[in-house]
């Protein structure tokens, strides 16, 4: 037997899909067909947005409460992805 891998989705996929049955009309059965996702997966996002709104989408399957939780412990977020300004400086020492 083939062992289902866990599909992931970026938080802006589940914003856009969010968006397109809250701003647009869709409805969540024909948004998920269209996303290719299935529909009470859809819903939850959706009841998830309108319940927190903020953090409520975090994407790849991190919890909004794991970040919050490195922030407090004062630990970089391992989705945390260096800048040009990081790059350049570490560069620059000896």
């Amino acid at each position: 037997m083939t062992e289902r891998k866990r599909r992931k989705y970026t938080a802006e996929f589940k914003s856009e899909a969010v968006g397109l049955v809250i701003d647009h009309g869709c409805t969540i059965a024909e948004a998920a067909r269209n996303l290719g996702i299935h529909s009470h997966m859809l819903a939850r996002w959706k009841r998830e947005y309108l319940q927190k709104k903020e953090n409520a989408l975090p994407g790849t399957g991190r919890q909004a409460g794991e970040v919050e939780e490195l922030k407090r412990l004062h630990l970089p977020s391992p989705l945390r992805i260096p800048g040009p300004a990081d790059l350049a400086s570490a560069g620059s020492q000896p």
